[in-house]
């Protein structure tokens, strides 16, 4: 990635999610009640995205302020009155501001994510027989953990010497 002193560069690796919001407004025109309804997308997105901003001092040393973020949805939480829905999300964040020379590599980890999921496996056709099948299937939990590690080498160009 590339990007001007003092200027964030962003960078997104995600899913876009579009979740309903309805507004209805109700009113009474000519004696008629009038009902408005208007539904607008609201957009979460699911996966990392990071922004770096650099600030180069005048020795060369580029100070890297460096925000990454993880999210994952977990749920989808309808209103009370089925109108609307909104995620339900698990989100790992952490921001930091480091100052290394040109050339220099900075790594960050420590975004942890923890997954436990249902998995079932069965044999082609025959775990899919009733009651005969369950002998030719079977259910186990599965747990994953997965880090995140960043590393980061600012190179300044153009720099005079």
């Amino acid at each position: 990635m590339r990007t001007l002193n003092n200027q964030p560069a962003l960078i997104k690796v995600s899913t876009d999610r579009a979740f309903w919001q309805r507004d209805v407004t109700r009113f009474i025109q000519d004696g008629v009640q009038v009902v408005e309804v208007d539904e607008t997308p609201m957009n979460f997105s699911e996966g990392l995205m990071m922004t770096v901003t650099p600030q180069i001092a005048s020795d060369g040393r580029v100070m890297l302020d460096i925000a990454p973020m993880i999210t994952r949805l977990l749920d989808i939480s309808t209103s009370p009155s089925g109108d609307s829905n909104a995620p339900v999300y698990d989100l790992k964040q952490t921001s930091t501001l480091v100052q290394v020379g040109d050339g220099e590599t900075v790594m960050i980890g420590g975004l942890i994510q923890d997954n436990v999921a249902l998995t079932e496996r069965q044999v082609p056709l025959l775990g899919s027989i009733p009651l005969l099948g369950r002998a030719f299937r079977s259910e186990y939990w599965a747990s994953t953990r997965t880090e995140l590690v960043i590393f980061l080498q600012p190179t300044v160009i153009g720099r005079p010497l």
